[in-house]
C-alpha cells in the first residue's frame, strides 16, 4: 500500500510539473508589481517605468526571448521544480524565479526575492 501511495504522489507531481510548463509557453507582458519588498515609493515607480514595456516569450523548445527597455536578449528556460523557473541568458547569466501564480491569463514571478511581478498573456 505504501508503494502505491508513493507511486500516486510521483505521478501527480509529474502531471502538475508538465501542466505548469505547458501553461507557461507563450508571450507575457508586464502588468504590475505585486510585492515590492523593502523598496521605497520612488524605487517602486522607477522599477515600474523600467519594466513598463517588459515582455518575455517562452517557446516549447525551451528557448526564451526577453525584451526590456528596447533591448531583446535570448536564452533558454527550464523548470527546476514545479514552481521555480530557471532562465539562462545567451550571455550565461542564470536567474531562478519562483512562480507565485500561473494560469492561462496571468503569471506572477519573483525576481531575486525582492520584487514580485505580475505578467499578462499577450
Amino acid at each position: 500500500m505504501k508503494k502505491i501511495t508513493i507511486l500516486f504522489f510521483l505521478l501527480f507531481a509529474a502531471t502538475a510539473f508538465a501542466q505548469t510548463e505547458k501553461t507557461l509557453i507563450g508571450k507575457w507582458q508586464f502588468s504590475d508589481l505585486t510585492d515590492t519588498g523593502d523598496l521605497d515609493a520612488q524605487s517602486v515607480e522607477m522599477t515600474k517605468m523600467i519594466f513598463k514595456d517588459f515582455q518575455i516569450e517562452f517557446s516549447a523548445d525551451k528557448k526564451v526571448s526577453v525584451a526590456v527597455m528596447g533591448k531583446t536578449e535570448g536564452g533558454t528556460w527550464k523548470m527546476s521544480d514545479e514552481k521555480t523557473l530557471v532562465i539562462t541568458t545567451d550571455k550565461g547569466k542564470t536567474m531562478n524565479m519562483p512562480i507565485k501564480k500561473i494560469d492561462d491569463k496571468e503569471l506572477v514571478i519573483s525576481f531575486d526575492g525582492k520584487v514580485t511581478m505580475m505578467l499578462n498573456r499577450v
